[in-house]
């Protein structure tokens, strides 16, 4: 805490901000921003994990209230942690002091939007390329920065998620990776007849529909190639060029499995919500409550 304290006030979260999302920099400068808004600015006081699914809590207060809302972010009360001298509280820039004063999760949206856009770049990011050292740094640093925005509730809405779903389950199928960078061009290139499965040169190449392409986007379908076989085996063995990328994949696994329990959490909603109306329709007709509504329930 003490080095957080030390570096809050030259590494603001609007630099780090900047940094992060400024694409003329290097890709390692901007991994390295991604860091800072990591340890100083998300995992730290007064943020606290979220646990999901939340397992104790209150029925629905209304039957309006909605029954998609995951557990995000919510500051009860500010507390200052004891090691937090008077001095050292005065000293603290009022950006700082505002900022830990925001109790919703949208004091994170603009460091969301930025990990969202980067995600959603496109095939430069879906088809991981592992000789591309550089940007896989990034993509690390930016994965573990998505972790805790997650662990710690920033996400506020299921529109978000599913925002971020195609774009992580693409990058994770490593069918579409190559081991060195592609000619301009060769990630567009024609798709091959599904009788020959060969290019022009060739090199077997085989067509593939993204994963979860959003069937509202008014953009044409997207083919994706395999890249050439002849380096395969390659992308497996363990050397420094697969070991970015493979701390990529798992960091995207570890945040897919987060994000399924979102789905068990909503469903624990529904659950109650169903419960709260048959038992107030069943009150106020002044009878007992049948059996039935644990069937009910149960069977939902």
């Amino acid at each position: 805490m003490n080095c957080i304290m030390a570096l809050q006030e030259e590494y603001s979260f609007s630099l780090c901000l900047s940094g992060a999302s400024d694409p003329r920099l290097p890709a390692v400068v901007r991994g390295a921003f991604y860091d800072l808004l990591t340890d100083l600015w998300i995992d730290r006081h007064p943020h606290v994990q979220v646990v999901v699914p939340t397992i104790l809590r209150n029925l629905p207060n209304a039957e309006s209230a909605s029954t998609d809302d995951i557990p995000s972010f919510v500051l009860e009360q500010e507390e200052i942690p004891e090691n937090w001298s008077d001095q050292h509280l005065r000293s603290l820039p009022e950006e700082v002091h505002s900022f830990f004063k925001i109790s919703s999760p949208r004091k994170m949206d603009a460091l969301v939007h930025a990990v969202n856009h980067f995600l959603c770049s496109g095939k430069s990011l879906e088809q991981q390329v592992h000789s591309d050292i550089d940007h896989n740094i990034m993509l690390v640093a930016v994965l573990r920065c998505l972790k805790f925005i997650f662990r710690y509730g920033f996400i506020g809405s299921v529109r978000q998620v599913q925002d971020m779903l195609g774009p992580l389950f693409r990058c994770l199928d490593g069918r579409t990776d190559w081991f060195f960078a592609p000619d301009p061009g060769q990630r567009s290139q024609a798709t091959p007849s599904p009788d020959d499965g060969q290019n022009s040169e060739g090199a077997m190449l085989e067509s593939l529909k993204p994963l979860l392409q959003s069937v509202q986007s008014n953009q044409p379908p997207q083919i994706f190639q395999y890249p050439p076989l002849e380096n395969a085996a390659d992308r497996y063995i363990a050397c420094d060029l697969n070991v970015d990328v493979m701390a990529c994949k798992t960091s995207i696994v570890q945040i897919l499995l987060h994000i399924l329990n979102y789905d068990q959490h909503i469903k624990i909603t529904h659950i109650l919500q169903k419960f709260r109306t048959v038992a107030r329709d069943t009150l106020q007709a002044q009878c007992e409550m049948p059996d039935s509504i644990l069937d009910d329930v149960s069977t939902w």
